[in-house]
C-alpha cells in the first residue's frame, strides 16, 4: 500500500513550486497525488473484501491479530503563501483574496511509513483538492484571465474540494483544524469569485458562513494570522454595507 509520507511528498513538491511561481509544476505535482489517492483507493477496496474473506476463516483466538490497529492522526497541516499574482487593475483587488497553499507532513513522534488509511486519505484528498483550485485560481489572476468560463472553471474545483472536505468530515468525526483553514478559504475565494459574475446572493451566503467561521472560539479560527482575518472581514464587511438592508436588491 502507499505510504501516507509517499503521497505528502508529493503533495508538498506542488506547494513548493506554486510558492516560487511554477505553475505547470505545481499543476502536475497536485493532479498526480490526486493519482496517488486514487490508486489507493482502488487498492482499499480489494484489500478489504481480502480481509472479509479473511476473516470468516479466522478463529475467534486469533481476531486480534487480524484486526487493524488504530492510530493517532499523524498529519500535521502548514500554510505556505505563494506570490501575488495580480495586477492592480485585476478584478480580483475589490475584494481579499486568501492566497495559500497547504503543505502537509507527518508528525515526527509518528511512524515516518504509517500506511494510508481511508481516515487520512480523506484529509489529504481535502487539502490536495484545495491546493489544486488555489492553483488554478493563481493562474486565472496570472494571466488576468477574467473570463466567465475561467472563473466558472475555478468555482468548480472550489466546489470539488468542499465536497472532499464534506466527505472527510463524515469519515473523521473528530474536528482537526485544517479544516478550518480550508473552510475559511473556499469560503472567501468562492465569495470573491460570485461577487465578480454578479451572483451576488450567493456570494452573500459564503460570506455570511464566512463571518460565522471567523466568530467560532476554535483555536485554528482564532490562530489566523491577522492580515488574513482582516482581509476576510473587510470581505464580510463590504456586503454588509453594500446589501444586507437593500431589500429591493434583485439577488442573482
Amino acid at each position: 500500500m502507499t505510504s501516507v509520507k509517499v503521497i505528502l511528498d508529493k503533495n508538498n513538491e506542488g506547494v513548493e513550486h506554486i510558492c516560487n511561481g511554477r505553475y505547470t509544476e505545481a499543476k502536475k505535482a497536485f493532479k498526480m497525488t490526486l493519482v496517488y489517492l486514487t490508486l489507493f483507493h482502488e487498492r482499499l477496496r480489494a484489500r478489504e473484501q481480502q480481509q472479509f474473506l479473511e476473516q470468516q476463516q479466522c478463529p475467534d483466538e486469533e481476531v486480534k491479530s487480524c484486526e487493524t490497529t488504530s492510530l493517532d492522526f499523524p498529519i500535521i497541516i502548514e500554510t505556505r503563501p505563494i506570490p501575488d499574482s495580480t495586477d492592480p487593475t485585476s478584478l480580483s483587488h475589490t475584494l481579499y483574496m486568501y492566497r495559500n497553499v497547504l503543505f502537509a507532513h507527518m508528525d515526527p513522534t509518528a511512524k515516518l511509513q504509517v500506511l494510508m488509511t481511508e481516515r487520512n486519505s480523506a484529509c489529504i484528498t481535502a487539502l490536495v483538492t484545495f491546493n489544486l483550485s488555489v492553483v488554478f485560481h493563481y493562474k486565472s489572476d496570472l494571466d488576468d484571465y477574467d473570463s466567465v468560463s475561467n472563473q466558472l472553471k475555478v468555482l468548480r474545483f472550489y466546489k470539488k474540494a468542499w465536497e472532499a472536505l464534506r466527505i472527510d468530515a463524515s469519515v473523521t468525526l473528530e474536528h482537526h483544524s485544517y479544516r478550518d483553514i480550508v473552510v475559511l478559504g473556499i469560503l472567501n475565494n468562492m465569495g470573491a469569485l460570485f461577487h465578480e459574475l454578479s451572483k451576488y446572493k450567493k456570494a452573500w451566503y459564503c460570506f455570511k458562513s464566512l463571518k460565522n467561521v471567523l466568530s467560532s472560539d476554535s483555536e485554528s479560527v482564532k490562530a489566523v494570522p491577522p492580515e488574513i482575518r482582516d482581509g476576510m472581514l473587510m470581505n464580510v464587511l463590504f456586503f454588509e454595507e453594500r446589501y444586507e438592508n437593500m431589500q429591493a436588491l434583485s439577488w442573482s
